[in-house]
Protein backbone atom coordinates (compact mmCIF):
# COMPACT_ATOMS: atom_id res chain seq x y z
CA UNK A 1 0.00 0.00 0.00
CA UNK A 2 1.09 3.38 -1.05
CA UNK A 3 3.11 5.69 1.17
CA UNK A 4 0.81 8.80 1.73
CA UNK A 5 2.99 12.31 1.57
CA UNK A 6 3.83 14.00 4.50
CA UNK A 7 4.07 18.16 5.24
CA UNK A 8 6.97 19.92 4.67
CA UNK A 9 6.95 20.42 8.31
CA UNK A 10 7.40 17.08 9.14
CA UNK A 11 10.75 16.53 10.37
CA UNK A 12 12.72 13.24 11.05
CA UNK A 13 13.19 14.56 14.87
CA UNK A 14 9.00 14.41 15.22
CA UNK A 15 8.29 11.79 17.77
CA UNK A 16 4.51 11.87 16.41
CA UNK A 17 4.12 12.76 12.69
CA UNK A 18 1.34 15.28 12.44
CA UNK A 19 -2.32 14.44 11.36
CA UNK A 20 -3.47 13.45 8.01
CA UNK A 21 -6.47 14.21 5.88
CA UNK A 22 -8.43 10.99 6.42
CA UNK A 23 -8.42 9.48 2.89
CA UNK A 24 -5.36 9.68 2.59
CA UNK A 25 -4.30 7.86 5.97
CA UNK A 26 -1.78 7.75 8.29
CA UNK A 27 1.75 9.27 7.81
CA UNK A 28 4.80 6.97 7.75
CA UNK A 29 7.90 7.82 10.10
CA UNK A 30 11.65 7.40 9.00
CA UNK A 31 11.60 3.56 9.14
CA UNK A 32 8.61 2.81 6.73
CA UNK A 33 10.53 5.02 4.34
CA UNK A 34 13.05 3.82 4.61
CA UNK A 35 12.22 0.39 3.96
CA UNK A 36 9.32 1.20 1.58
CA UNK A 37 12.59 2.23 -0.56
CA UNK A 38 14.69 -0.57 -0.07
CA UNK A 39 11.56 -3.00 -1.09
CA UNK A 40 11.47 -0.68 -4.20
CA UNK A 41 15.67 -1.15 -5.11
CA UNK A 42 15.51 -4.46 -4.19
CA UNK A 43 12.37 -5.18 -6.38
CA UNK A 44 14.69 -3.59 -9.54
CA UNK A 45 17.80 -5.95 -8.26
CA UNK A 46 19.55 -2.29 -7.34
CA UNK A 47 19.67 -3.02 -3.71
CA UNK A 48 22.95 -2.77 -2.03
CA UNK A 49 23.18 -5.88 -0.13
CA UNK A 50 24.94 -4.30 2.98
CA UNK A 51 22.60 -1.07 2.64
CA UNK A 52 22.84 0.93 5.92
CA UNK A 53 21.38 4.02 7.23
CA UNK A 54 22.14 7.60 7.06
CA UNK A 55 22.92 9.43 10.16
CA UNK A 56 19.14 11.19 10.99
CA UNK A 57 20.42 13.92 12.76
CA UNK A 58 22.08 15.53 9.79
CA UNK A 59 18.89 15.31 7.83
CA UNK A 60 16.08 18.26 8.27
CA UNK A 61 13.00 17.14 6.44
CA UNK A 62 12.02 13.59 5.45
CA UNK A 63 12.33 14.40 1.41
CA UNK A 64 16.28 14.47 2.18
CA UNK A 65 15.89 11.67 4.62
CA UNK A 66 14.61 9.35 1.27
CA UNK A 67 17.63 11.09 -1.29
CA UNK A 68 19.86 9.75 1.57
CA UNK A 69 18.45 6.59 2.07
CA UNK A 70 18.24 6.14 -1.91
CA UNK A 71 21.67 7.07 -1.94
CA UNK A 72 22.96 4.75 0.65
CA UNK A 73 20.69 1.30 -0.40
CA UNK A 74 21.95 1.99 -4.31
CA UNK A 75 24.07 -0.95 -5.25
CA UNK A 76 27.50 0.22 -7.29
CA UNK A 77 27.53 0.47 -10.56
CA UNK A 78 23.65 0.61 -10.78
CA UNK A 79 23.18 4.08 -11.46
CA UNK A 80 24.59 7.28 -13.59
CA UNK A 81 26.38 10.14 -11.96
CA UNK A 82 27.11 12.91 -12.11
CA UNK A 83 28.75 15.24 -9.31
CA UNK A 84 30.07 19.05 -10.22
CA UNK A 85 30.20 22.46 -8.86
CA UNK A 86 27.33 24.42 -9.52
CA UNK A 87 29.48 27.73 -9.89
CA UNK A 88 31.39 26.95 -13.01
CA UNK A 89 30.07 29.66 -15.86
CA UNK A 90 32.29 31.99 -17.14
CA UNK A 91 31.02 32.12 -20.48
CA UNK A 92 28.44 30.84 -22.62
CA UNK A 93 30.51 27.60 -23.95
CA UNK A 94 30.29 26.63 -20.10
CA UNK A 95 26.78 25.67 -20.62
CA UNK A 96 27.73 22.94 -23.39
CA UNK A 97 30.63 21.64 -21.01
CA UNK A 98 27.43 21.44 -18.11
CA UNK A 99 25.41 19.80 -20.85
CA UNK A 100 28.03 17.13 -21.56
CA UNK A 101 28.34 16.29 -17.52
CA UNK A 102 24.70 15.28 -17.54
CA UNK A 103 24.78 13.33 -20.73
CA UNK A 104 28.05 11.44 -19.32
CA UNK A 105 25.83 10.30 -16.52
CA UNK A 106 23.16 8.45 -18.79
CA UNK A 107 26.27 6.09 -20.02
CA UNK A 108 25.76 5.95 -23.55
CA UNK A 109 21.39 6.66 -23.57
CA UNK A 110 22.29 10.37 -24.32
CA UNK A 111 24.98 11.38 -27.07
CA UNK A 112 24.42 14.97 -27.92
CA UNK A 113 25.65 15.71 -31.17
CA UNK A 114 27.14 19.13 -32.49
CA UNK A 115 26.36 20.66 -29.43
CA UNK A 116 27.54 24.52 -28.50
CA UNK A 117 25.93 26.96 -26.55
CA UNK A 118 26.26 30.71 -26.85
CA UNK A 119 24.99 34.33 -25.76
CA UNK A 120 21.75 35.24 -26.26
CA UNK A 121 20.52 38.37 -25.87
CA UNK A 122 19.60 40.14 -23.31
CA UNK A 123 21.31 37.95 -21.06
CA UNK A 124 20.74 34.65 -22.21
CA UNK A 125 22.37 31.65 -23.98
CA UNK A 126 20.88 28.95 -26.37
CA UNK A 127 22.10 25.69 -26.32
CA UNK A 128 22.04 23.70 -29.41
CA UNK A 129 22.44 19.84 -29.64
CA UNK A 130 21.15 16.73 -31.88
CA UNK A 131 19.84 14.11 -30.61
CA UNK A 132 19.46 10.82 -33.00
CA UNK A 133 19.02 13.32 -36.23
CA UNK A 134 16.63 15.66 -34.33
CA UNK A 135 17.78 19.28 -33.23
CA UNK A 136 17.54 20.82 -30.08
CA UNK A 137 17.53 24.23 -28.86
CA UNK A 138 17.29 25.15 -25.25
CA UNK A 139 17.01 28.74 -24.73
CA UNK A 140 18.26 30.00 -21.00
CA UNK A 141 16.75 33.38 -20.05
CA UNK A 142 18.96 34.04 -16.84
CA UNK A 143 22.13 33.35 -17.60
CA UNK A 144 24.25 36.31 -15.86
CA UNK A 145 24.78 34.61 -12.65
CA UNK A 146 28.46 32.13 -12.49
CA UNK A 147 26.42 29.51 -11.18
CA UNK A 148 24.12 26.74 -13.87
CA UNK A 149 20.68 28.21 -14.01
CA UNK A 150 17.88 25.59 -12.58
CA UNK A 151 16.51 26.64 -16.39
CA UNK A 152 18.66 24.12 -17.30
CA UNK A 153 17.98 21.03 -15.30
CA UNK A 154 14.54 21.60 -16.24
CA UNK A 155 15.13 21.01 -19.61
CA UNK A 156 17.37 18.31 -19.03
CA UNK A 157 13.97 16.79 -16.84
CA UNK A 158 11.84 17.04 -19.73
CA UNK A 159 14.10 16.21 -22.08
CA UNK A 160 14.74 12.73 -20.16
CA UNK A 161 11.18 12.19 -20.02
CA UNK A 162 10.53 12.75 -23.74
CA UNK A 163 13.84 10.47 -25.43
CA UNK A 164 15.39 8.39 -22.17
CA UNK A 165 15.06 5.44 -20.71
CA UNK A 166 16.41 7.08 -17.94
CA UNK A 167 15.10 9.63 -15.32
CA UNK A 168 17.70 12.20 -13.59
CA UNK A 169 17.13 12.36 -9.48
CA UNK A 170 18.77 15.01 -7.89
CA UNK A 171 20.18 14.74 -4.33
CA UNK A 172 21.29 17.24 -1.73
CA UNK A 173 24.62 18.51 -1.20
CA UNK A 174 25.54 20.69 1.76
CA UNK A 175 27.68 23.06 -0.81
CA UNK A 176 27.13 24.71 -4.13
CA UNK A 177 28.11 21.37 -5.62
CA UNK A 178 25.58 19.59 -7.70
CA UNK A 179 25.05 15.81 -7.51
CA UNK A 180 23.05 14.03 -9.40
CA UNK A 181 21.81 9.89 -10.18
CA UNK A 182 20.55 8.79 -13.85
CA UNK A 183 18.02 5.51 -12.90
CA UNK A 184 15.85 3.44 -14.93
CA UNK A 185 12.19 5.62 -15.28
CA UNK A 186 10.73 2.21 -14.26
CA UNK A 187 12.55 2.60 -10.76
CA UNK A 188 11.68 6.07 -10.38
CA UNK A 189 8.20 5.15 -11.46
CA UNK A 190 7.89 2.63 -8.46
CA UNK A 191 9.02 5.02 -5.95
CA UNK A 192 7.01 7.55 -6.49
CA UNK A 193 3.95 5.68 -6.30
CA UNK A 194 5.73 3.84 -3.44
CA UNK A 195 6.39 7.14 -1.39
CA UNK A 196 2.89 8.23 -2.32
CA UNK A 197 2.58 10.22 -5.57
CA UNK A 198 -1.22 10.91 -5.65
CA UNK A 199 -3.23 9.47 -9.18
CA UNK A 200 -4.32 12.97 -11.20
CA UNK A 201 -7.83 11.64 -9.91
CA UNK A 202 -6.69 12.16 -6.30
CA UNK A 203 -4.62 15.19 -7.14
CA UNK A 204 -7.28 17.16 -8.81
CA UNK A 205 -10.02 15.81 -5.73
CA UNK A 206 -7.31 17.35 -3.43
CA UNK A 207 -7.56 20.60 -5.71
CA UNK A 208 -11.31 21.30 -5.36
CA UNK A 209 -11.79 20.30 -1.75
CA UNK A 210 -9.12 23.21 -1.31
CA UNK A 211 -11.59 25.40 -3.58
CA UNK A 212 -14.35 24.15 -1.52
CA UNK A 213 -12.71 24.82 2.27
CA UNK A 214 -12.57 21.48 3.02
CA UNK A 215 -9.91 19.87 4.51
CA UNK A 216 -7.29 18.97 1.60
CA UNK A 217 -3.95 17.87 1.85
CA UNK A 218 -0.91 20.99 1.66
CA UNK A 219 0.02 20.73 -2.07
CA UNK A 220 3.59 21.79 -1.40
CA UNK A 221 4.20 18.94 0.93
CA UNK A 222 4.40 16.81 -1.84
CA UNK A 223 7.57 18.79 -3.93
CA UNK A 224 8.80 18.09 -0.61
CA UNK A 225 8.24 13.95 -0.25
CA UNK A 226 8.18 12.91 -4.25
CA UNK A 227 9.34 15.99 -6.04
CA UNK A 228 12.67 15.12 -6.40
CA UNK A 229 11.58 12.10 -8.59
CA UNK A 230 11.05 13.69 -11.12
CA UNK A 231 8.26 16.20 -12.90
CA UNK A 232 4.87 16.07 -12.56
CA UNK A 233 2.45 15.79 -15.82
CA UNK A 234 -0.42 14.99 -13.50
CA UNK A 235 -0.88 18.57 -13.19
CA UNK A 236 -1.83 19.18 -16.99
CA UNK A 237 -5.29 17.32 -16.71
CA UNK A 238 -7.32 14.31 -14.85
CA UNK A 239 -8.61 11.70 -17.13
CA UNK A 240 -11.61 13.75 -16.75
CA UNK A 241 -10.47 17.40 -18.33
CA UNK A 242 -10.24 18.87 -15.03
CA UNK A 243 -6.96 21.22 -14.78
CA UNK A 244 -6.20 21.88 -11.23
CA UNK A 245 -4.34 25.10 -12.88
CA UNK A 246 -7.78 26.29 -14.49
CA UNK A 247 -10.22 25.24 -11.71
CA UNK A 248 -7.90 27.66 -8.78
CA UNK A 249 -7.47 30.44 -11.43
CA UNK A 250 -11.14 30.62 -12.29
CA UNK A 251 -12.26 30.26 -9.05
CA UNK A 252 -9.50 32.97 -7.89
CA UNK A 253 -7.58 31.58 -5.32
CA UNK A 254 -4.48 33.14 -5.86
CA UNK A 255 -2.38 30.71 -2.93
CA UNK A 256 -3.37 27.53 -4.12
CA UNK A 257 -2.51 28.73 -8.05
CA UNK A 258 1.06 29.42 -6.35
CA UNK A 259 1.02 26.20 -4.89
CA UNK A 260 0.42 24.15 -8.07
CA UNK A 261 2.66 26.11 -10.20
CA UNK A 262 5.61 25.64 -7.28
CA UNK A 263 4.84 21.99 -7.69
CA UNK A 264 5.42 22.09 -11.65
CA UNK A 265 1.56 23.14 -13.26
CA UNK A 266 2.31 25.00 -16.78
CA UNK A 267 1.46 28.88 -16.27
CA UNK A 268 0.36 28.74 -20.29
CA UNK A 269 -2.22 26.43 -18.82
CA UNK A 270 -4.20 29.07 -17.43
CA UNK A 271 -3.95 31.43 -20.27
CA UNK A 272 -6.40 33.96 -21.28
CA UNK A 273 -8.68 33.27 -17.99
CA UNK A 274 -9.75 36.05 -16.00
CA UNK A 275 -8.06 37.07 -13.00
CA UNK A 276 -7.30 40.08 -10.59
CA UNK A 277 -4.44 41.47 -9.76
CA UNK A 278 -2.76 38.81 -6.86
CA UNK A 279 -4.05 35.85 -9.35
CA UNK A 280 -1.74 37.95 -12.22
CA UNK A 281 1.21 38.72 -10.35
CA UNK A 282 1.58 35.17 -9.47
CA UNK A 283 0.61 33.73 -13.27
CA UNK A 284 3.43 36.59 -14.49
CA UNK A 285 6.19 35.46 -11.72
CA UNK A 286 5.71 31.55 -12.65
CA UNK A 287 5.77 32.08 -16.45
CA UNK A 288 9.25 34.42 -15.87
CA UNK A 289 10.26 30.93 -13.80
CA UNK A 290 12.29 27.79 -14.82
CA UNK A 291 9.05 26.20 -14.50
CA UNK A 292 7.71 27.78 -17.71
CA UNK A 293 10.13 25.96 -19.48
CA UNK A 294 8.23 22.98 -19.40
CA UNK A 295 5.95 24.11 -21.76
CA UNK A 296 9.11 24.51 -24.54
CA UNK A 297 8.93 21.00 -24.82
CA UNK A 298 6.51 18.29 -26.38
CA UNK A 299 7.05 15.70 -23.11
CA UNK A 300 5.84 11.95 -24.36
CA UNK A 301 6.10 9.94 -21.52
CA UNK A 302 8.23 6.67 -21.74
Amino acid sequence: MPLPPLPSSYSVHNLEPPAAPPEWGPLPGIEQVKETIYQVLAAHGRLRPDAGDPDPDQVGLLSSWAQEVLACGLAPGSSGEAYFDGKRIWDASDYAGTVELLAEATRGDWRPERLHSADADPGGVVIEFEHRGRPERWTIENAASRYVSDELFGYAELFAEANLPGRFVYLPTSSQEVHLLYLPAALTGDLRRALGWPSPEALLASVRAALAAKPAPLLRALRDTVGWLGTWPELTAAPDGGSPLREAVLAGHAELADQLLDLGADPQDATGLPSGPALRDVLDKAAAAWISTRSALLVKRI
